[in-house]
This record gives C-alpha cells, structure tokens and sequence, in this order.
C-alpha cells in the first residue's frame, strides 16, 4: 500500500491541528495531496516530506490571500514538473549523485 498519500495528508492535519471528516474526503484536499507528493518528489519518502512542509508553508504564509496562493501554488507546480520532473528531493539527489561522480571521475584520471 503507498504510504505518500496519508503521510503527506497527516502532517498538514497536524500542521492546521483539526481533523473533520468532511474536508478529510474533498476534492480540495486531494488536489493537495498530489500537489505535494509533485512538488516534493515521486518514489521517496523524504520527498512527499519536503513537499509537505513546502505546501504547508506556503499556505500559511499567504492564507490570507486566497487567490494569489492559488495562483502562486499552480505556477509553482508548473515549473517543478516542467523544470524538475522528479520533484525537489529527487532532482537534488541526482544533481549531488552527478556532483559526486563527476568529482570522483576527474580525480580518477588526474592519478592517472
């Protein structure tokens, strides 16, 4: 069973300190589920984790502006899909692992 969903789900609950059942099951909810698990990164656990906290400063920061964190929140899915397919942990984890190889490749053949 894929634990991203709950997880991710559970943290903002705890980040707003309410659970209702009627706005547990909405579409509202769901759409922002999704957005986090994009946003932070498919296939980890840490990167539902990240896009967690990231939503759920976001929507915070600019609950008073309804509108524009809908608007802010879109544009940021569409660079991050666009511009990160991968999400932020997983496109953070292949540039260190390209870092860290390539270094170690040009260490290689400057013994050499």
């Amino acid at each position: 069973m894929n634990l991203r969903f709950p997880l991710s789900k559970r943290l903002r609950e705890y980040a707003l300190g309410t659970i209702e059942p009627y706005s547990i099951f909405s579409i509202t909810w769901t759409i922002a589920a999704v957005n986090i698990v994009i946003i932070g990164g498919i296939g980890t656990l840490v990167g539902p984790l990240i896009g967690a906290i990231f939503v759920t400063i976001l929507s915070e920061s600019l609950a008073d502006y309804q509108t524009v964190q809908l608007i802010i929140t879109g544009v940021i899915l569409i660079l991050v899909i666009r511009f990160l397919p991968l999400g932020i942990w997983g496109s953070l984890r292949n540039w260190v692992t390209k870092r860290t190889t390539s270094s170690m490749f040009t260490k290689r053949l400057r013994r050499a």
